[in-house]
């Protein structure tokens, strides 16, 4: 199998990420991306959307985008996720809204999570995920507006 059949589901998993800014530019520039690169990636996720996979996988290739660029890019990412939820966990542990919504101002969690009372919610779902009441934790998240399938790789991570 040569790269660029390789790159094919590779750029299309990477199309379809969700949860933690998938195309943050400061992710994509620590991932050793050019700005013409995340152009690309954001011209492709577009394409992507409006159902032109083609078009989209060719945007990448013509910027450039191979194994190793989307390897490093997955790097970046799990780094990323794994210091959000950090973030995240410490200031839900410290029970501190400032510091929280500093941790969420770019995830998925910021249009959620937008008051002291939407914290409080948060905080006690991520205290009832812990005691192994994925139910109970399942409800007060979706009290808050919470779509498991759209935002799911940031939530079952950070309650």
């Amino acid at each position: 199998m040569n790269a660029k059949s390789l790159l094919i589901p590779i750029a299309a998993f990477a199309l379809s990420a969700t949860g933690v800014s998938a195309f943050n530019s400061d992710v994509l520039k620590q991932a050793g991306l050019t700005q013409n690169q995340i152009s690309a990636f954001e011209q492709a996720s577009e394409l992507r959307k409006k159902g032109d996979v083609y078009s989209a996988r060719t945007t990448l290739l013509h910027a450039g985008i191979t194994l190793e660029t989307m390897e490093s890019m997955r790097t970046a990412m799990l780094a990323h996720k794994d210091a959000l939820r950090t973030s995240i966990d410490t200031a839900v542990s410290s029970h501190d809204f400032t510091a929280f919504k500093q941790a969420i101002k770019n995830s998925p969690l910021a249009d959620i999570v937008t008051t002291q009372e939407d914290f409080d919610i948060f905080s006690e779902a991520h205290l009832l995920h812990l005691e192994g009441k994925y139910e109970d934790a399942k409800k007060l998240m979706a009290d808050l507006g919470y779509e498991e399938h759209t935002h799911g790789n940031v939530w079952k991570h950070t309650i």
